[in-house]
């Protein structure tokens, strides 16, 4: 999968009185040649160039988000929970902090990553292609330090 379905991109932003205005785009990496910016406009490259931009970076922000939230401290919760006696100081704070976690993962799964989700509908990958792709991909590469 590396490289196939979410290559890096570039894109340069500039803030004005709190909005975010892109200045340039750049979807293949190391191809200074092709960079498109809003001057493109005349025909549908700027357009395509920020709606391929776009669908790498929500691929990319839904592999980090499941690494960092679900795959890295999920555990940590489930362990604690486990563990940890029902009048241990830090148990009370566990459980505040991982009370709504195993409905929220398992809300993602049914609506996000199955057939017909909203990843399904929205990214190249098709809900479990994204899903594949954050496991075999993304997360071998992640460093959890």
């Amino acid at each position: 999968l590396k490289g196939k379905y979410a290559a890096p991109a570039a894109a340069l932003f500039f803030v004005k009185s709190g909005k975010i205005i892109p200045l340039a785009i750049q979807l293949q990496p190391n191809d200074y040649n092709t960079v498109y910016t809003p001057v493109d406009n005349t025909g549908a490259d700027w357009f395509l160039a920020k709606m391929f931009f776009n669908q790498i970076d929500i691929i990319a922000q839904s592999a980090y988000h499941f690494a960092e939230t679900h795959v890295a401290v999920e555990p940590i919760g489930i362990s604690a929970r486990r563990n940890l006696a029902t009048n241990h100081p830090v148990r009370g704070l566990v459980d505040k902090l991982f009370q709504n976690s195993n409905a929220i993962a398992a809300f993602g799964d049914e609506t996000l990553f199955n057939k017909g989700g909203v990843f399904g509908k929205g990214t190249s990958l098709q809900g479990r292609g994204l899903f594949t792709f954050i496991v075999e991909t993304a997360l071998p590469n992640y460093n959890f330090r």
